[in-house]
């Protein structure tokens, strides 16, 4: 149709994609170029089994430079599609653009705003896969359970953050499963999850208490080291708040019996949509940065054995909490 109307038209594909998606083909249309007396870069959006819109990367098709150059384009000049990306759903308005219907956001400006923070990043199957030859998968049927449940309790976190309009990450062992073999470690017993401290609100406790979960401890202030830890049943959430400091963001640890505080130090990442089983989720753009900085370099090997203060090679001491504040600063619960 488009070339009966004497448009120039030329499809882009997901060809060679950085990693091998889940749940789409690898050779589906990612654009099309349109030219006619203007040139029209169509993206097209496709859905996820996490139910939102996923679009490619440029470069997946490598033929893209050369294409987009017969257009006078070229990857730093188009607006879209530098990187693979996603979005929630939105609804759309039907307009008529010199007699084509046209498709576009209702809410302009929040699409706008959501492209600038869309870059989406894949989960490696194939490390996935190199990890379970090496070390095998736990299919027992308490593993499957706790698997299981682990994504329950993560999913409604999201649910409860999302509609906070809390921007959050899957951090420490929940991270370094999904890096290393897109799944749950079956042995970690609980779910970690990152929130800049920035985006830290008062609506966060009352909402987790409103909706099933009990508050296990409090540790720190809002201005220093805050971590807060939830449990659903005999399931624990973690939620480590992140602060800026120079170069490195870190996050910090306190030691109820003895008031010891500590800290771990990431050097700065940015924020990516992932598809973590079916959840749409954000991690470090810079994962294996991140998983090395918390894991060491033989983060591939499994590790049953972990202690909080001293395994991981960015821990730091960072003094002690003085007495007269521990009831604020401490505060566990049964």
């Amino acid at each position: 149709m488009l070339q009966e109307a004497r448009f120039h038209v030329v499809s882009l594909q997901n060809l060679n994609p950085p990693e091998v998606p889940s749940g789409i083909s690898i050779n589906i249309p990612i654009c099309y170029l349109l030219k006619r007396n203007i040139v029209i870069h169509l993206v097209l959006f496709h859905e996820r089994e996490g139910n939102y819109w996923w679009h490619g990367g440029l470069l997946s098709d490598p033929r893209a430079i050369s294409e987009l150059s017969t257009f006078g384009l070229s990857v730093h000049t188009v607006q879209m599609m530098k990187t693979e990306g996603a979005f929630d759903k939105f609804e759309t308005d039907l307009v008529d653009m010199g007699g084509i219907p046209i498709l576009i956001p209702k809410n302009i400006p929040r699409f706008l705003h959501d492209t600038e923070s869309s870059r989406f990043i894949e989960c490696s199957h194939v490390l996935a896969d190199s990890f379970h030859r090496s070390h095998g998968k736990d299919t027992t049927p308490e593993a499957l359970r706790f698997v299981h449940r682990a994504w329950k309790l993560l999913s409604k976190a999201k649910t409860l953050l999302d509609k906070l309009g809390i921007r959050f990450w899957i951090s420490s062992g929940t991270c370094l499963g999904y890096f290393r073999q897109c799944d749950i470690i079956p042995y970690s017993k609980d779910v970690d999850i990152g929130i800049f401290i920035s985006d830290y609100s008062e609506k966060i406790l009352p909402e987790f208490l409103a909706h099933g979960f009990t508050l296990k401890h409090w540790f720190g202030k809002v201005n220093d080291s805050l971590e807060l830890s939830f449990s659903s049943g005999d399931l624990k959430l973690d939620i480590f708040f992140f602060y800026e400091d120079g170069r490195f963001l870190w996050n910090g640890g306190t030691q109820a019996k003895s008031g010891k505080k500590f800290k771990y130090v990431f050097p700065r990442f940015t924020l990516c949509w992932t598809e973590f089983l079916e959840l749409k989720v954000r991690v470090p753009c810079e994962t294996q940065a991140y998983i090395e900085a918390n894991y060491g370099s033989d983060w591939f090997t499994p590790m049953t054995r972990w202690d909080w203060k001293s395994s991981p090679p960015n821990v730091r001491e960072n003094g002690e909490w003085p007495p007269d504040e521990w009831s604020e600063v401490m505060r566990v619960y049964n």
